[in-house]
């Protein structure tokens, strides 16, 4: 009897032993898991704190860039209101002095009578000029690829030297007429 008595109390302490390794395993368990809990906490509280930061730096980092561009974009539009000044400014000084030159064409055509003849022959020029200005504008546009508003400008540099020569080789003739009609006199 002793002999199953002892082997009660060892199962009994088999049982024991089982029921207390497998409450200390799902102990250890489930200490485990609260760890990977608060572990996964941590994560997530970081993850979220660094999408934050990321966040703001990001929006700092696009007003930054929306700043330097408002910037960039008053510079250009600056520089090109400027620009479009000097144009105006370029323009003007063009029409004065191609005004100027017109004023001293009709100056020259009433003191002398005879100018009649030199006054078609200035109309085939100005045709011509004008023939020789687009030829000239086309060409320009072509071999610079200028816009029509830069091939003009070059243009109309050119039209006015030739002008100024033009003007300058009738008022020298106009001049040796004039002496020769008053050595003759």
């Amino acid at each position: 009897m002793l002999a199953s008595m002892d082997w009660i109390a060892a199962g009994a302490g088999l049982a024991a032993g089982l029921a207390i390794g497998y409450g200390w395993k799902l102990w250890r368990e489930r200490a485990r898991c609260r760890a990977a809990a608060g572990k996964a906490d941590e994560i997530l509280c970081s993850a979220q704190q660094k999408a934050a930061a990321m966040c703001e730096e990001a929006r700092t980092e696009m007003a930054r860039l929306r700043r330097e561009t408002e910037t960039a974009l008053a510079e250009e539009k600056k520089t090109l209101e400027e620009s479009r000044q000097r144009l105006v400014e370029r323009e003007k000084l063009v029409n004065d002095q191609l005004t100027g030159m017109a004023r001293r064409e009709e100056l020259l055509q009433r003191e002398q009578a005879e100018l009649s003849r030199q006054r078609a022959e200035l109309a085939k020029r100005e045709h011509r000029l004008d023939e020789l200005e687009l030829t000239r504008r086309q060409r320009l546009a072509e071999i610079a690829n200028l816009t029509e508003e830069e091939a003009r400008a070059r243009l109309l540099e050119e039209v006015e030297k030739q002008s100024r020569k033009d003007a300058a080789d009738l008022s020298r003739h106009i001049l040796d007429e004039a002496r020769a009609e008053a050595e003759t006199e």
